[in-house]
C-alpha cells in the first residue's frame, strides 16, 4: 500500500515543490524524495526527480532519483549511487513543503544515472 502512496504522490502534478517521503540514514538524518524535476550541476534531467540526504550535522547532498520495481534508485551528485528499498521511506504530510528552488529553463534530457 506503501509503495502505491508513493507513487501516486510521485507522478501527481503539483504547483507546489514539496518533499512527499523521507527514510533515516545512517549518518544520523535522512534520505528525502521530492516532487521536484531533478536539476543537478546546471541540467535538468527529464523522468528523474530530486532528492537529497541529510546528515546529522546538517550536512547536504544533491542527487536524483527514480522509481524501480520495489526500489528508490538514487544517484548522488558525488557520483555514488544506491538502491534503497521503497518500505522503507515515510510518506509525509501532504503540506509539508520544501524550501528548494530549482531552475526549470535548462531542459537537457542527458540521463544523469
Amino acid at each position: 500500500m506503501k509503495k502505491i502512496l508513493l507513487l501516486c504522490i510521485f507522478f501527481s502534478a503539483s504547483a507546489v515543490a514539496k518533499d512527499v517521503a523521507v527514510m533515516p540514514n545512517r549518518a544520523g538524518g535522512g534520505v528525502v524524495l521530492t516532487n521536484e524535476d531533478c536539476y543537478l550541476k546546471g541540467k535538468n534531467y527529464e523522468g528523474l526527480k530530486r532528492s537529497y540526504a541529510v546528515a546529522n550535522g546538517g550536512q547536504t547532498i544533491d542527487g536524483c532519483f527514480y522509481l524501480e520495481n520495489d526500489f528508490v534508485v538514487m544517484g548522488y551528485e558525488d557520483g555514488t549511487k544506491y538502491r534503497y528499498p521503497i518500505a522503507q521511506f515515510q510518506l509525509l504530510e501532504k503540506d509539508h513543503q520544501s524550501g528548494h528552488k530549482t531552475d526549470p529553463s535548462d531542459k537537457d534530457s542527458k540521463n544523469y544515472m
